[in-house]
């Protein structure tokens, strides 16, 4: 054999086996019905930990807020696995100055000085399309444990990553000041508390929009969550059992829109326990769901504020006579309906709301008292 041929030989013999692994990578990391795609290579907690660790060290040192994107050849740079982290800094209230310290939108050089008193820093940290996390369990590893990013970290965001389940329990958030968690686009089906207190309890802010929600359970329904925003919409919720939601005594905005919400899922006490302080406002968004009944409401009636049902079939008030007195906004559009059935559902609805203050907004053509679309 010649010196070309064995050259030759040698050559193909490369192809061939760089073509075997690539195909059996390919059939590893093949996608299942729980995974958005396939990525070519695996993304670990310990390697998110371990780049998290990286970022908070760097931050420290330089005074910037960092960020680090992991691109794949085969994929838009819009798609890439992105993981960032922002920081704020806080400046002490004034000895006249009262409630919460006050935060910088930048993060400037001034990291500098409050290294010297971390609890100056506020944390905010962005995980976005990491295929490989399932869970919130990372939080808890021993990397991450073991920095102070724990006790600064106040906002976390873990979107279009593949958690099916938000399994929460008691250790969840330990060790975390975290008051603000966005878990959208994901694919959660259900949230489940293992027992013990419920970490979701100390949150201000939850987002679960984007999902696949088809039942609350009890999760919502243990007293004492400081919960004061709470976005549901676009899930797959059909019904509110009674008390569902009654540990939410905090409540300020609740996001429901977009569901599958009937009138067979709602009764008397779906909304029991929604918000218990009269001074404070509550606003509900019930837009696009499949409703036909004026929903009922009678629990949260000295409190409710702003009601939005547009793009529900609403045909009857037929439920037990109630009134709506701090009531200040009503959205009634539905395009599916004609202006008859508006007219004479708003004339039902007069007689429970004060039209002195409340604005209801239905379908064009109507009456100069109401405002229209």
């Amino acid at each position: 054999m010649t010196l070309f041929n064995k050259y030759v030989v040698l050559a193909l013999t490369l192809i061939s086996t760089s073509m075997l692994v690539q195909a059996s990578n390919q059939a590893h990391y093949s996608p299942t019905t729980k995974q958005r795609s396939s990525r070519g290579f695996t993304l670990t907690e310990d390697r998110l930990t371990a780049i998290i660790i990286d970022l908070f060290d760097e931050a420290l040192l330089d005074g910037n807020n960092i960020e680090n994107k992991l691109y794949d050849n085969n994929k838009d740079a819009n798609d890439t696995d992105y993981v960032a982290l922002e920081f704020e800094i806080c400046t002490l209230p004034s000895a006249t100055t009262e409630g919460s310290p006050k935060k910088n939108s930048s993060f400037k050089k001034s990291v500098y000085s409050a290294q010297k008193n971390l609890s100056l820093l506020i944390a905010k940290l962005y995980i976005r399309r990491w295929e490989g996390i399932t869970s919130l369990n990372f939080l808890q590893h021993p990397s991450l444990k073991r920095s102070t990013l724990p006790s600064l970290l106040q906002t976390l965001e873990v979107s279009k990553c593949n958690i099916t389940i938000l399994n929460v329990t008691v250790d969840t958030f330990s060790g975390y000041a975290i008051k603000a968690l966005d878990l959208h686009k994901n694919l959660i089906r259900s949230v489940v508390n293992q027992g013990g207190r419920n970490p979701l309890n100390d949150l201000d802010r939850l987002n679960l929009n984007c999902n696949q929600i088809i039942s609350l359970g009890e999760v919502f329904a243990q007293a004492s969550s400081s919960l004061k925003v709470l976005n549901l919409q676009n899930n797959c919720l059909t019904s509110l059992p009674a008390c569902c939601l009654s540990g939410l005594g905090d409540l300020e905005y609740l996001n429901l829109s977009n569901n599958l919400l009937n009138d067979a899922g709602l009764c008397v006490g779906s909304f029991a326990g929604i918000h218990a302080d009269a001074s404070k406002d509550l606003t509900i968004d019930m837009s696009n769901n499949l409703l036909e009944v004026f929903p009922p409401l009678q629990e949260i009636r000295d409190y409710l504020t702003e009601l939005n049902l547009h793009g529900n079939a609403l045909q009857s008030v037929s439920r037990k006579g109630y009134q709506l007195p701090k009531l200040r906004k009503l959205g009634l559009i539905s395009y599916m309906r004609s202006s008859d059935l508006d007219e004479l559902l708003v004339k039902k609805l007069v007689h429970r709301v004060n039209t002195e203050i409340c604005t209801i907004t239905v379908a064009p053509g109507f009456n100069d008292n109401y405002e229209t679309a």
